[in-house]
């Protein structure tokens, strides 16, 4: 199962035009949006699951249920990144 699921909305694409995807603080100031906006929910009653990727706008991501501290392992060990904050999610670069 590898899915893509596209979120719609000015705002919402907008927003995150905008997020700097290198601090983890952003990430999870954009995934408290998703999840007050109700995008979060959709999403997953749609099904999406680990690795799926979310388009929104121009901005592709790959969807994970990890808990905090396993997104911010990740997040500290990617590859080649230059820790800038401390949080991770979701992980940024499928296009």
């Amino acid at each position: 199962h590898a899915g893509v699921y596209y979120l719609r909305g000015a705002a919402l694409e907008r927003f995150a035009q905008m997020t700097s995807w290198d601090y983890y603080e952003s990430i999870t100031r954009f995934q408290k949006v998703l999840k007050a906006c109700g995008a979060q929910e959709a999403l997953e009653k749609a099904g999406v699951r680990n690795g799926d990727t979310v388009v929104i706008g121009k901005v592709d991501l790959e969807w994970s249920n990890a808990s905090e501290q396993e997104m911010l392992e990740s997040f500290q060990m990617e590859a080649g990144k230059q820790l800038k904050g401390t949080r991770h999610w979701p992980t940024p670069g499928h296009g």
